[in-house]
């Protein structure tokens, strides 16, 4: 499928379909922040993000958890020579 292409492998079914639905209109409306990756493995899809700032990796992940009713945890942010690369975890059932 198109997200197991894109997480470059793992598992995926109907559930790691739908966290992505669920977290594309919230992740377009952030003009500043860029998706460098998803990956779905049992029940929980992580995004790979690149943004200029931790609050700006940190307002995704607010806007993640109240926009889809998502558990939203900043998992990994290290900066880079262009900001922050992080990773967010998303899981059902905040």
């Amino acid at each position: 499928s198109a997200l197991a292409a894109a997480s470059g492998g793992g598992s995926t079914d109907a559930s790691g379909l739908s966290l992505l639905i669920k977290s594309a209109p919230i992740l377009s409306a952030q003009a500043r922040v860029q998706l460098e990756g998803v990956e779905y493995r049992n029940g929980v899809l992580t995004l790979r993000l690149a943004a200029p700032s931790i609050d700006a990796l940190d307002s995704v992940r607010e806007g993640l958890s109240a926009g889809t009713g998502m558990k939203a945890t900043v998992e990994n942010a290290d900066s880079s020579g262009d900001g922050i690369d992080g990773r967010i975890r998303l899981e059902l059932g905040a």
